[in-house]
């Protein structure tokens, strides 16, 4: 399974969507209350009913636009919340 530490993109997701020719799109969100399951590798967040919830999405990178050097610089970056 996947291993932390969390809030750091890991390769996985960079090398599928290269090898497929997806487009890879990131996302991020964040709630007003919400419960965090510390002890999960990924610190897990589930919004409390009635939460207000902001996701925000990224640029979308087409496979074609990624090259090493881009992609080692986002792996070995936190992403931004």
């Amino acid at each position: 399974g996947p291993k932390g530490p969390f809030h750091l993109a890991k390769p996985g997701a960079i090398k599928a969507a290269w090898q497929t020719g997806a487009v890879l799109v990131p996302v991020s969100s964040v709630a007003s209350r919400a419960w965090v399951l510390k002890k999960s590798w990924d610190r897990y967040t589930l919004p409390w009913p009635f939460a207000r919830v902001t996701i925000r999405f990224g640029r979308p990178m087409p496979p074609d636009l990624m090259d090493v050097s881009l992609l080692s610089k986002l792996i070995d970056r936190p992403l931004a919340l």
